[in-house]
């Protein structure tokens, strides 16, 4: 699966920015966020979340020092962001909500 670019990130006082490829140029489209996604495509993200904590797991085994270093810079700059841990955690809880309401299909 090819991935985006990110061309620049700028973290200040109030707002973040983010530059990332247009991936409408490669054939992507983008999900109605309104809708929400279908199983397939739950099934697709939940694969490669998973694919990137083993490679944090791979990493901690094989490169704790690494490991820690960039550990310890995305809590700094990201869950450290009171707006952002709010964010997520309503995020969690509306997907165990829905999760809870209607299941997921085995």
């Amino acid at each position: 699966m090819p991935y985006f670019r990110t061309y620049a990130l700028v973290d200040g006082d109030e707002d973040m920015l983010i530059v990332m490829e247009d991936m409408k140029e490669k054939g992507f489209v983008m999900m109605d966020r309104h809708v929400g996604l279908d199983e397939n495509h739950c099934r697709f993200v939940l694969k490669e979340v998973a694919r990137l904590h083993a490679a944090s797991l791979a990493l901690q085994r094989d490169n704790p020092e690494l490991h820690d270093t960039l550990a310890e810079q995305l809590v700094d700059n990201l869950f450290a962001r009171e707006e952002l841990h709010d964010h997520f955690k309503r995020a969690i809880d509306r997907f165990r909500g829905e999760f809870i309401e209607t299941g997921f299909p085995g």
